[in-house]
Order: structure tokens, then C-alpha cells, then sequence
């Protein structure tokens, strides 16, 4: 038997992003089609998607979600971040 060869994070990140991209190509006129989540149209999630893209190749040490947190706080002070 083979021993199974992992990706590393980048090649599973760039998979990723070109299967959403994929999708995406998909949506057509169709951006405010409710998702499985009540409070989302595929508006908010490929906007959420986006987000998430963007601050997971810049991270670093900090995760994505503290990340995000203090994007929102910023917002909320009046500062540029993500608003929902």
C-alpha cells in the first residue's frame, strides 16, 4: 500500500478557492436565493466566503475568527471593517 501524500495548507487553500470560484460561476442573476442558513442569501455567503479568503492568507499567528472579531469591532467604532 501507498503511503497517502497530504497536501500542504496553500495547495488545500488554492483547491479550495478554485472550487468556490467554480460554483460562483454558477450563481448567475440568482443572489438572493435563500441558503440552508435562515438568515443568508448566497449574497451574504459568498460575501462571508470573500472575508474568509482574504484574511486566511494573512493570518499568521491569529485565527481567522479573531480576526473577523476585530474587524467587526472596528466597524461598529466607525472604522473600516466588515458590516452585515
Amino acid at each position: 500500500m501507498e503511503p497517502m501524500q497530504l497536501m500542504d495548507d496553500l495547495d488545500a487553500l488554492d483547491l479550495a478557492i478554485d472550487g468556490f470560484g467554480e460554483r460562483l460561476a454558477l450563481v448567475g442573476d440568482r443572489w438572493t436565493v435563500p441558503t440552508p442558513c435562515d438568515d443568508w442569501d448566497v449574497r451574504w455567503l459568498c460575501a462571508d466566503e470573500a472575508v474568509i479568503n482574504r484574511l486566511t492568507t494573512s493570518i499568521g499567528e491569529r485565527t481567522a475568527w479573531e480576526i473577523r472579531e476585530d474587524m467587526r469591532d472596528r466597524a461598529a467604532a466607525g472604522g473600516r471593517g466588515i458590516e452585515r
